[in-house]
């Protein structure tokens, strides 16, 4: 038999823990309690939201109030054990935050989204919400135990909201992104994405930034999404240095005049075995590549074109299917770059494209070292030795090799 709704002494000023579902019978009732308590509050005054194991069926849950003395935890030893399914149909979310409410900690609970997902990348319309939503100045911490399936976004933030991730959480079977932010901002620091698609769209990135929004994603890994694994687009930002991608159509991407910030600090980022290329700036998108790898894409290594810029100084782009590096009406700058036993070239330049660094390598490609075509590029001390195709080709290109 459920007990008695506990009361709270005013003011609360100690830690408290409210069970679900001894104490209340649902999450949403618990917080309804939070709500009436919030101004009651003592400086020590402190609720948590324990859930049992187990699976709970439900519908979303609105946050309608902003505490930072209100958590939710589950299972933080094995947050398989507590089961949290929504219904995601009508755009529905898991947990939303908007109009500057929050609470301060979510953690220990898999976020599962129902009836949207329709098997890898296909979705009923309308099921496009989160497993965590953060709108209009909302703000909420994700522990590093909190699980997200099968939400068209996993972890959201639009309109000045902000979402905290702590190391360790992981979003799978999304549908646009699995970490998105529209104009808000995303902390997602040793996070992990797969598995994101939406086929008939052409969607599924696994970490998204939009319209001024920004992301850190700084050591994070993304793996098997179907458009690409770091995605930067219409003036949004994301830092995502020292990362991982792999099995994506692209590894990294950056489109209207979009920004990643991907230069390898601590450990190499790495953009390997890729369906496309590993890296791909287009329409004005910059990628900045410091000693980046991409090696093993089927396409390419880095890839720029339609004035996008790819800073690739000491990169490494190695054994891909195409080019090492191509700027077509683009430009490749940096120093150092190297490209070893590609497919094709390894170095494209065309069509109006700049080529910009000094003491560049090709060594072992299958095509020419150097192929210029209607270009500029200012190479001093270039090497290329080994290519099947020979050093260089150079077809009405202004060249400076000394």
């Amino acid at each position: 038999m459920m007990g008695k709704p506990p009361t709270v002494e005013t003011p609360l000023n100690h830690w408290r823990q409210l069970q679900i579902p001894h104490d209340f019978a649902s999450i949403h009732e618990a917080l309804v309690f939070c709500k009436a308590q919030v101004l009651q509050f003592g400086q020590q005054g402190f609720i948590q939201i324990k859930i049992a194991d187990g699976d709970y069926y439900l519908d979303q849950i609105e946050i309608d109030f902003f505490s930072d003395r209100v958590e939710i935890i589950g299972n933080v030893n094995n947050p398989d054990r507590v089961q949290l399914h929504f219904n995601a149909l009508n755009n529905r979310c898991g947990f939303l935050m908007q109009r500057g409410n929050g609470i301060f900690k979510i953690d220990g609970v898999t976020i599962n989204g129902m009836l949207g997902f329709q098997g890898y990348g296909q979705w009923a319309d309308e099921s496009y919400g989160a497993g965590v939503m953060c709108l209009h100045n909302s703000q909420v911490l994700l522990g590093s135990q909190v699980r997200i399936n099968r939400f068209y976004y996993g972890v959201a933030a639009r309109y000045g909201g902000s979402v905290r991730c702590e190391p360790g959480v992981i979003v799978q079977f999304a549908g646009d992104a699995g970490f998105f932010a529209y104009a808000g901002s995303i902390d997602a620091q040793h996070c992990e994405a797969y598995h994101c698609a939406h086929l008939s769209d052409g969607l599924g990135f696994g970490f998204c930034a939009e319209s001024g929004g920004f992301i850190n994603a700084d050591n994070s890994r993304a793996a098997h999404h179907h458009m690409a694994g770091f995605y930067a687009l219409t003036n949004g930002a994301m830092w995502c240095h020292d990362s991982s991608a792999t099995d994506n159509r692209h590894g990294y991407m950056a489109i209207h005049s979009g920004v990643l910030t991907c230069n390898s600090i601590n450990q190499s980022t790495n953009a390997y075995q890729n369906f496309g290329y590993g890296y791909f700036a287009d329409n004005g998108g910059h990628i900045l590549a410091n000693r980046c790898l991409g090696n093993e894409n089927s396409q390419g290594g880095f890839f720029a074109r339609h004035y996008a810029t790819i800073d690739i100084t000491h990169a490494h782009a190695n054994h891909n299917g195409g080019a090492g590096y191509t700027a077509i009406n683009a430009t490749l700058f940096g120093n150092g770059a190297q490209a070893r036993f590609n497919q094709g070239d390894g170095f494209v330049i065309g069509q109006a494209g700049f080529l910009d660094g000094e003491f560049l390598m090709a060594y072992g490609n299958q095509g020419v070292g150097f192929n210029l075509n209607q270009c500029q590029a200012f190479m001093p001390r270039a090497r290329g030795w080994k290519n099947s195709q020979g050093r260089m080709q150079k077809n009405r290109s202004w060249v400076a090799t000394r």
